[in-house]
């Protein structure tokens, strides 16, 4: 099993990032003046990025919201 473990940490680390990588958009929307009223972008890797297509989609909007106010038990 060991051995198992070990070949699939070898597939995934190329896939993985730091620490301190993960934690630079956390950092840079804190503490850099030019993000403090900028809202409603993704990030990736320190620079804003276009959401897909997909995430724009009024109905899959739709789906998603009823299936959390489901999943949670909350009204919508």
């Amino acid at each position: 099993m060991r051995g198992v473990f070990s070949l699939l940490v070898k597939i995934i680390r190329p896939f993985l990032q730091s620490a301190d990588r993960g934690a630079l958009n956390h950092i840079m929307m804190a503490s850099e003046e030019k993000y403090q009223e900028q809202t409603g972008f993704y990030w990736e890797h320190g620079e804003t990025k276009d959401a897909s297509a997909l995430s724009y989609d009024p109905v899959f909007i739709d789906f998603v919201w009823k299936y959390a106010c489901d999943a949670t038990k909350i009204s919508e």
